[in-house]
């Protein structure tokens, strides 16, 4: 595969990827932008690796990414005017599954914060929050599979090029990535009611009998909607709507 260069994946003028920084390799992209950030580095600054060896998703489970194969970056963000942070997530699945649905992949999300397509993982997201000498900031960071086809079966994954059948160009997916990322951010932060509707009508779990597994135990139900924070409603069958804030939910209809 091509080597990415930062000309070929910056946006002049915009809020996000105005600056990229591409590693050949590093631990976590997570981590590198949690210090730039630490630092005081801008909203939108995006560190990009070919390959990571310590890159991690939910839980701290462990993400594995064929090298120079894939998208591989976190972005700086500075939300002072969201004053729903739980929102930047679900803003996050938003445009990322809107921008793999351009390249040609009916993709969904999995609550909370995956691309599925087919029922395989396609995408990760993680957002990490922290605080540096400019004040608070938040580390979105992705990993997306474009071009990798081969994975452990254990993984149930798949990506882009396996489900068109061809390799694809990554410099313009991830343009787009951060383009619509960019769109779904603002949305959150002027019609955050609008962005919640977006995010249900392309959640794999709408309307679809659930069971999620958390540290209270099992609840299972209709998934009927999600709150600001990124929460699951799930009306159980005595009618009650209860939230799932933090476990694992798959579909159980």
């Amino acid at each position: 595969m091509t080597a990415l260069r930062p000309d070929e994946l910056i946006r002049p003028g915009c809020r996000l990827g105005h600056a990229v920084v591409v590693k050949d390799q590093t631990g976590s992209t997570n981590d590198d932008a949690r210090a730039l950030a630490e630092a005081g580095a801008a909203e939108g600054v995006v560190v990009l690796a070919e390959e990571q060896s310590a890159g991690r998703g939910r839980f701290e489970r462990r993400w594995l990414s064929d090298p120079g194969a894939n998208l591989l970056f976190s972005i700086i963000l500075r939300p002072r005017t969201l004053e729903r942070p739980g929102l930047i997530t679900l803003a996050a699945g938003v445009g990322l599954c809107a921008a793999v649905r351009s390249a040609g992949v009916n993709v969904k999300i999995k609550w909370p914060n995956d691309l599925r397509a087919a029922g395989k993982k396609l995408a990760g997201i993680l957002c990490e929050a922290g605080s540096g000498k400019d004040g608070d900031f938040v580390v979105l960071g992705i990993g997306l599979n474009v071009n990798q086809t081969v994975f452990a079966p254990e993984l149930a994954a798949t990506s882009v090029a396996a489900e068109l059948g061809r390799p694809v160009e990554r410099a313009p997916l991830f343009r787009r990535a951060l383009a619509e990322l960019e769109s779904a951010l603002g949305l959150a932060e002027s019609e955050p009611d609008h962005l919640l509707g977006e995010w249900l009508d392309r959640a794999e779990c709408k309307g679809r009998r659930v069971r999620a597994e958390t540290t209270a135990g099992t609840i299972t139900g209709e998934a009927v909607g999600v709150r600001d924070d990124g929460a699951l409603l799930v009306r159980v069958d005595s009618g009650a709507e209860l939230a799932v804030i933090a476990g694992d939910v798959t579909i159980d209809d």
